[in-house]
């Protein structure tokens, strides 16, 4: 228990300066969605949704809990399943498509 709200402590205080992928437990994930210094965002995208190249004003975290979004930057591809926590840092150019069935995530931002 006690490794758990570490492991999150330590997600939520890093700097999230650069593309990182971790999978969750379902407590992890729990602990994440409730820290008193995230704001958390509920969302849903449909099956082989596409999304053009774009970046973000700031960091954020994307916690998969339904389906599966694929990440693609100059640089490599990343495949989110359920539980997969990906971090994304500011003004990171990447494209997103969403897997064969519809997606449910939560977008994950420090305060």
């Amino acid at each position: 228990m006690a490794d758990d709200k570490e492991r999150v402590e330590a997600l939520v205080k890093e700097p999230w300066d650069r593309l990182a992928l971790y999978h969750l437990s379902t407590r992890q994930a729990i602990l994440l969605l409730s820290h008193h210094d995230v704001f958390v965002q509920e969302g849903w995208f449909p099956a082989r949704h596409e999304f053009p190249e774009h970046a973000h004003d700031r960091a954020q975290m994307l916690l998969v809990t339904r389906g599966t979004l694929t990440h693609t930057t100059k640089e490599m591809s990343y495949t989110q399943g359920e539980n997969d926590l990906l971090v994304v840092p500011a003004t990171l150019a990447h494209t997103a498509k969403v897997g064969n069935e519809e997606l449910e995530f939560y977008l994950v931002l420090k305060k």
